[in-house]
């Protein structure tokens, strides 16, 4: 037993409430015999040993529940209440299943993704070490201020101390990833993207294309920039979408053929109402002739019900007002150093980082630019040399991606890893359906839970987790000395591992719930502040970037 433990088993909490009831009693017998009450070495005497008969019933009490039930775990019984349960030790070790030397998870030192700590020893697990064999996707569930930004930097920090490290994507909302991982002017293979801030990186949207690309590989660049700005989480709106999606890109198409860039392209589309610009497109013979892909997909827009233009042209303004904004015009057009998804490939990691309060303004831009890592990293092939980390942050505030669970069958071939950090299921079912939510679960090989107040997630959370065999023991106490008495129950029944409250309790209790490849544990929650060489290795990233921010 621990001290605690001990101390509970013997009673002592009582022992306070033993001398009060003690020395009240006393004071009563000395007052009925007319006698005068003194503190004097007699009475002290008295009462400090008549305080002993409470812990000496709580023991007695106790002994028999150690015996009789094979109780092993004593708490106070402050609340003095009739009819309390005792729960066998079952529930605690199900709940606190410990990772095995089999797992292979055990390490001496912080590696690759650090998911937690058992003891001494850290539980790592190989992502973006030299050597992996296949990606990973892991869930990342925290209500806000639980640790999901730290579990990130764990990583991170951990990533950039390697002679060779693994490159990352990374959306970096608030934004703090980058600024306490990575000493952003001494690493050279670092791109920070800010479209506040024009002395940091742009981006490329039309990286892919060039003169030779032919007609149909520009259609299927061009659908996946339609699919990626134009979407709606509500499905009355599916005819709006779909058709606003054909309409920007066919006018994409037209308007980069005539060598216009992608903001001129986004400016031209809307200076005039979308009836009126696509019968000017039609017009133009040049770039627009009747056998054309473009005639093709424009023609039925034509002269068609003004009404109906009108809520299309609403939805493309809706998705497409950001790209006004002064500074995004600069970052995607004059803006002469720019980063894309082939430079992950080329071993460049890219941070986006974006304010959070500005999140709502820029979540367009960010979707566009995640969609294309993604549909890039599709292309990897199996033959790939380096592995690769994307991670999407707030990634339930995006919007819906179109090709996320396409890509999260196959991400693990292709030797990239997605950390996907948002704060419960209920936040993802705002854009994508309650079983497209359940599939991005099931594809993801790794649960991280920090936290979690959602009824509906922690029900779902429960259920993998899965059941003990839990042995119930109720009797009643005595509301005064503790002491057990009358009849006992005993009965056995199947119960969740882990509840509501257990979900709730962990952010206080800086524990983890990990749920991987099948396999349940509960762990010590890791965070680098509190590690010698990675809290050391922070310190000097933050003065590196101070010194830069100063420049």
């Amino acid at each position: 037993m621990h001290l605690k433990n001990i101390i509970n088993f013997l009673g002592l909490w009582s022992y306070p409430f033993g001398i009060s009831l003690s020395g009240l009693l006393l004071y009563f017998i000395q007052t009925m015999r007319m006698q005068e009450f003194t503190l004097d070495r007699e009475n002290i005497i008295g009462i400090v040993i008549g305080g002993l008969i409470a812990p000496f019933f709580v023991m007695l009490s106790n002994f028999y529940d150690y015996f009789s039930k094979g109780k092993k775990e004593f708490t106070p019984n402050l609340t003095f209440k009739k009819n309390v349960t005792s729960i066998s030790d079952s529930k605690r070790q199900a709940m606190y299943k410990k990772v095995e030397k089999s797992d292979s998870l055990l390490k001496n030192k912080p590696e690759g993704l650090i998911l937690g700590k058992q003891g001494k020893k850290y539980v790592c697990l190989p992502v973006g070490k030299e050597g992996q064999k296949d990606g990973v996707s892991a869930v990342i569930l925290g209500s806000p201020g639980s640790g999901k930004s730290v579990f990130l930097t764990n990583f991170l920090l951990n990533n950039y101390m390697q002679k060779n490290p693994t490159p990352v994507f990374c959306l970096d909302i608030k934004p703090e990833l980058a600024r306490k991982s990575i000493n952003i002017a001494e690493n050279k293979n670092v791109k920070v993207v800010d479209f506040t801030d024009r002395n940091k990186v742009g981006w490329d949207v039309y990286f892919s294309l060039n003169e030779d690309t032919t007609d149909d590989e520009k259609v299927r660049v061009f659908d996946g920039i339609s699919r990626a700005l134009i979407i709606s989480s509500n499905p009355k709106d599916k005819f709006f979408v779909n058709n606003g999606r054909t309409i920007l890109k066919f006018l994409l198409l037209y308007h980069f053929n005539k060598g216009l860039g992608f903001i001129d392209s986004i400016t031209n589309v809307m200076s005039e109402d979308v009836g009126t610009h696509v019968k000017n497109v039609l017009s133009d013979k040049e770039f627009c002739p009747e056998n054309s892909l473009i005639y093709s997909g424009l023609k039925k827009y034509d002269g068609k019900d003004s009404e109906a233009m009108q809520d299309i042209e609403l939805t493309l303004q809706e998705h497409l007002n950001i790209f006004l904004n002064s500074d995004v015009r600069y970052q995607l057009r004059e803006n002469s150093v720019k980063a894309c998804p082939e430079d992950i490939n080329d071993g460049i990691s890219i941070f986006i980082t974006q304010p959070m309060y500005l999140l709502e303004e820029f979540e367009d831009i960010l979707r566009l630019i995640t969609f294309q890592v993604i549909s890039t990293m599709e292309k990897r092939g199996e033959d790939w040399k380096q592995p690769v980390v994307l991670i999407l942050d707030e990634l339930a505030r995006l919007g819906k991606l179109e090709n996320l669970l396409s890509f999260l069958a196959v991400n693990r071939s292709l030797g990239v890893s997605v950390l996907m950090a948002f704060q419960d299921f209920s936040q993802i079912e705002k854009n994508y359906t309650k079983e497209e939510a359940r599939t991005l679960m099931n594809l993801s090989e790794i649960t991280y839970i920090l936290s979690c107040k959602d009824r509906e997630t922690t029900k779902v959370l429960s259920d993998l987790i899965g059941e003990y065999k839990e042995e119930k023991v109720s009797h009643n106490r005595s509301a005064l000395l503790h002491c057990s008495t009358g009849k006992e129950n005993i009965s056995s029944e199947y119960r969740k591992i882990m509840d509501v409250a257990d979900f709730q309790s962990l952010r206080e209790k800086k524990e983890v719930i990990l749920i991987l490849y099948g396999k349940f544990f509960r762990i010590k929650q890791f965070r680098y502040f509190e590690d010698s060489t990675l809290s050391k290795r922070y310190q000097e990233v933050l003065v590196g970037n101070q010194k830069l921010e100063k420049i």
